[in-house]
């Protein structure tokens, strides 16, 4: 009868942990995000991007690896969500660099992420940033950028003639 008292309080206990452990492991980024790893400097030049949600809302609380740079300094960068709170999203990122050479260095970073920009990963060769989506207001404005057509200048032969027309051209 001893052994019952003890072993039903210790099953109660396994079963809360084991409850525990497989919300977390279930558990859903609360907020959007977007992964980036520019190749130089933050915000300008190649970069590769992803997300951590689907079109239809649907988040994911693993991502990667996303690979990118160029030969001898690319990165694989994965992550998981540890967890969520009323502080954020807390994610674990790994990255592998340079992941296509021998010899390659892993970074590990937990941040917490609360819809503001972090960089996870700062070097000399690239920054790695997670952050909230575009907005509508954001994605509206560059439409309206894209829908201006691009202009280049008038390209004039030497002597300042007009360029002419391929049928216009004398044969040499």
């Amino acid at each position: 009868m001893n052994q019952i008292h003890i072993i039903l309080p210790a099953l109660a206990v396994l079963a809360f942990v084991t409850q525990t452990e497989a919300q977390e492991k279930t558990a859903r980024p609360a907020l959007k995000a977007v992964i980036t790893c520019y190749n130089g400097k933050i915000d300008t030049g190649s970069h590769c991007s992803t997300t951590n949600f689907q079109q239809d809302g649907t988040t994911f609380p693993t991502g990667g690896p996303m690979r990118c740079g160029f030969r001898g300094k690319v990165s694989a960068i994965s992550w998981t969500l540890a967890k969520s709170d009323a502080q954020g999203d807390h994610y674990d990122f790994i990255r592998v660099f340079p992941a296509d050479e021998d010899g390659a260095n892993t970074q590990k970073k937990r941040i917490q992420f609360n819809g503001k920009r972090i960089i996870v990963f700062k070097d000399d060769h690239q920054v790695v940033v997670i952050d909230p989506p575009a907005t509508k207001e954001n994605n509206k404005a560059e439409q309206v950028d894209a829908d201006q057509p691009a202009t280049a200048p008038e390209s004039r032969p030497e002597g300042g003639e007009k360029p002419k027309r391929e049928s216009e051209r004398r044969p040499q």
